[in-house]
């Protein structure tokens, strides 16, 4: 009996060192601007579970459940922008693959379209001119990088449902463009126009 108790003190002094030394990490990381952009590498996100919820809250939208680009197995492409930043992320991916007609399609405003079908033309014109001054996209997604969420940043309304997003005015005379006019059509954020 005294060896077994030998052997259950044992036992225990080298499990509770080896449980005790046990480390757990979770690493939570937030998710970048063009994190949707080919070849973006974006950390895990931990989802809160249904209890962690407050009531009346919204409800949990996991990192997998938001995708911006959603590729269905008959080869089309739905874009998702509930927000003016993921606009700014669909503009920048469909500008570099050269994806004309799904920019047409997906990202260009109804209201933009309508006008290029008064003016006599075709749509993706627009698109063309816009990539010949993808630079100066750049430059200024560069200023507001976070979209409506940059700091100092806000969504002006301009009437008819447009609201602009500004770079910031000490930066507009480095810029080509220093806005991008947006207006929600067809349940997301649609391009309205540079200027």
């Amino acid at each position: 009996m005294g060896r077994f108790v030998t052997m259950f003190a044992l036992t225990s002094c080298v499990l509770a060192c080896l449980l005790g030394g046990c480390e757990q990490r979770r690493v939570v990381r937030g998710s970048p601007m063009l994190g949707s952009l080919p070849g973006a590498e974006v950390g895990e996100r931990i989802r809160p579970t249904e209890r962690d919820r407050k009531p009346g809250a919204a409800p949990v939208i996991d990192e997998e459940d938001a995708r911006l680009r959603v590729e269905h197995e008959d080869g089309s492409v739905t874009l998702i922008s509930h927000t003016g930043r993921q606009l700014m992320a669909h503009i920048y991916t469909t500008l570099d693959q050269g994806e004309g007609e799904l920019f047409v399609e997906q990202v260009l405003s109804d209201m933009s379209r309508k006008e290029f079908a008064q003016r006599g033309v075709d749509p993706l014109e627009g698109f063309k001119y816009l990539k010949n001054n993808e630079r100066a996209i750049r430059k200024l997604f560069n200023t507001i990088p976070m979209g409506e969420y940059t700091p100092g940043t806000f969504m002006q309304p301009q009437g008819g449902g447009v609201y602009r997003l500004s770079a910031p005015k000490l930066l507009h005379r480095e810029l080509a463009w220093t806005f991008m006019d947006i207006v929600f059509e067809r349940g997301g954020w649609r391009l309205r126009w540079f200027g």
